[in-house]
């Protein structure tokens, strides 16, 4: 028979063993050994027909979006070309379908592409927004390549330099080479009447000086050359 004192004892002792003993999580089946039981059995494994998905297992950067720590707003680091930000073939995809986690970096093999770079006039995503050239200038199309473009025609960004585009859109005639500004036009053959392309591209009456006429040349493009004189009919 116990005493008060040995009661007490006997009572502390049960409390202590019960409060020992493990949760009833503990005991929950662990379908894919990975040490976690899944959430319907009570743990914690988000995935328990995946042995590489449970919470603090590593996250590693793959294009099939991987959840690998039960985490989807992680989705690892791979930093190849060393510039400090992550490749964007690293993310996670959400139970609803959204991605989650991705890398910035668009191109991970090259350190002068990124998030905060420049974005310059070379055909390139440099700054990985999803536009190139975005600030490159607008010009007008050349298409008979003389330097001068089309003023008709609307303006696109091109680079500077580009073939086929030109800051200048004052061409008379964008299909000759040999109409720009400074260019004449004959009217007629043989006629002082002449059209002279001007800086503006736009085409303005003009004549030959006295004693000179307007002669059509192979290019297509007018000079004016000395009145020959005509000869006398019999």
């Amino acid at each position: 028979m116990m005493n008060g004192l040995s009661s007490k004892l006997w009572l502390i002792t049960c409390l202590a063993t019960m409060l020992a003993i493990p949760p009833v999580t503990a005991f929950a089946i662990d379908e894919d050994g990975d040490g976690f039981a899944s959430y319907a059995d009570g743990g914690d494994d988000c995935d328990d027909t995946d042995p590489d998905r449970y919470p603090g297992n590593a996250e590693v950067c793959d294009a099939l979006g991987h959840d690998e720590d039960c985490d989807y707003t992680t989705g690892g680091f791979v930093d190849a070309d060393g510039d400090g930000f992550s490749a964007d073939r690293c993310y996670n995809v959400s139970p609803s379908g959204e991605i989650f986690g991705q890398g910035r970096d668009c191109d991970d093999a090259h350190t002068s592409v990124n998030p905060i770079t420049t974005d310059a006039c070379n055909g390139i995503d440099d700054n990985c927004d999803g536009a190139i050239d975005e600030y490159a200038p607008y010009q007008y199309v050349d298409w008979d390549l003389d330097g001068h473009g089309n003023p008709s025609e609307q303006q696109v960004r091109v680079c500077p330099g580009t073939a086929g585009f030109s800051a200048l859109g004052n061409d008379c005639d964008d299909t000759n080479p040999a109409i720009e500004p400074g260019d004449m036009l004959c009217v007629t053959d043989g006629d002082v009447a002449v059209l002279m392309c001007n800086e503006s591209g736009q085409y303005q009456p003009a004549t030959c000086p006295a004693g000179l006429v307007c002669v059509t040349q192979t290019a297509g493009n007018g000079v004016c050359v000395p009145q020959t004189d005509k000869p006398k009919k019999k």
